[in-house]
């Protein structure tokens, strides 16, 4: 309101002195504002303008010119306080950091403010990436059974003296890396410039060192954002798949840490597209191409793992709907399986949908997310922008109905 008076005063001011007529105008226009916002106290504003225009000797008869100014200087007044806002973005809340933030902060040098929103978590400096690749190679020196290969965007590590598999390990890397960037841009970190660390592929020779090297049991490979290390292990019994299918999803983890690192992704939204790229093979041709191409094609196909442990979980009545997978972002650890195959359900549902419609509302969800999360690191608000006016019920039964229609799953493993 007193931004609206002020406006009055310097309007009027330009085309009136301070005698009665001027006086009596402005406080006509406080008072139709102070009504319109339905200011009704008593001893409030309204009372007081009353009575400062009781005060007042009667209005000389106006000019019509006069009597049409009064009218447009009320009507901008009115269109300055009531008029259309323009949303802004949501103020960023200081928060306190998590101990695994103040661990990140403190191993990349980044500051507070950097953990406001998300942003890339990744080490920057003159020189950082020459130096990354003298340290790796003198560990490499000092263990001669770990094999050294360096891509545009990764270092290598792997456990053998296999040079060929070295360098497929470099293409399915560097195809896995091209396929999710495709989904999600950022050409400023596209070529790596030489003052950012690469992330590390470490690939044990099989599940033992694996294990020994601190891989979860149970597990196929993990992404350590703290040491920016990728670690798999090679599967021999099924040609290498496992291996490929593991290393492509944490791709994504590893380059979504690139992206907004300094803040967790929630669970649906990082294990479904992780699982969803995971289940990506490669192209019939470049299985025979000979020597084989520098980019390995990949294509869209079902996660066999995932839609496997979906099926199972549908039969038990065990899946996690639709409304419980978005009002977390975090899933309980004795549920994580529950969430991951019901979280690559829902992602590969909405991203069928992008083929199929891509303008249908629905097909946008995931475009609306990713533009509204980075804005602050708020999971819920995003979620609640990007889902608006959309039946999570409806959604729910949606997804279930096409990964029933997918018919059953092959054997995880193999290539589709």
């Amino acid at each position: 309101m007193e931004r609206t008076r002020r406006l009055a005063n310097t309007i009027l001011a330009a085309v009136w002195t301070e005698d009665e007529c001027g006086v009596r105008a402005r406080y006509l226009i406080e008072l139709g504002l102070i009504g319109a916002v339905g200011v009704r106290e008593e001893g409030g504003e309204v009372p007081a303008t009353r009575a400062r225009l009781r005060d007042t000797r009667s209005m000389p008869p106006a000019l019509p010119s006069r009597a049409l100014l009064v009218c447009l200087v009320l009507v901008g007044c009115a269109v300055a306080e009531f008029g259309p806002r323009v949303p802004s973005a949501p103020a960023l809340r200081a928060r306190e950091l998590t101990e695994r933030q103040v661990r990140l902060r403190d191993a990349f040098g980044l500051a507070d403010a950097d953990f406001a929103r998300p942003s890339p978590l990744v080490k920057r400096g003159n020189g950082l990436r020459a130096d990354s690749m003298r340290t790796l190679r003198a560990r490499a020196a000092e263990t001669p059974e770990w094999s050294l290969a360096e891509s545009a965007h990764y270092a290598f590590l792997f456990a053998g003296n296999d040079e060929p598999f070295l360098r497929r390990l470099v293409e399915e890397t560097e195809s896995a890396r091209a396929l999710v960037r495709e989904y999600f841009s950022h050409p400023e970190l596209d070529p790596v410039p030489v003052h950012t660390a690469p992330h590390v592929v470490r690939c044990a020779k099989d599940a033992e060192l694996y294990h020994s090297y601190g891989g979860p049991p149970g597990g196929h490979g993990y992404w350590s954002p703290l040491a920016g290390e990728l670690v798999v292990y090679r599967e021999r019994a099924d040609g290498d798949a496992t291996t490929w299918h593991a290393l492509r999803g944490l791709v994504f983890l590893a380059y979504a840490s690139e992206l907004w690192g300094t803040c967790e992704l929630p669970a649906w939204f990082a294990l479904g597209h992780a699982e969803y790229f995971a289940g990506f093979v490669e192209r019939g041709e470049a299985l025979l191409a000979s020597p084989p191409p520098e980019r390995i094609e990949l294509v869209s196909s079902p996660n066999a793992a995932a839609w496997s442990q979906w099926m199972a979980l549908d039969a038990r009545a065990a899946l996690v709907p639709v409304p419980e997978l978005l009002s977390k972002d975090r899933p309980d650890v004795a549920c994580r399986v529950e969430w991951q195959a019901s979280a690559w359900a829902l992602v590969w549902h909405l991203r069928a949908l992008e083929r199929e419609a891509p303008e249908a509302s629905p097909s946008r969800v995931l475009a609306r997310w990713v533009a509204e999360w980075p804005l602050d690191g708020d999971a819920q608000r995003a979620t609640r922008i990007a889902f608006a006016g959309i039946d999570l019920e409806a959604l729910d039964r949606a997804v279930v109905e096409r990964i029933r229609a997918l018919g059953a799953p092959p054997r995880p493993g193999s290539r589709r």
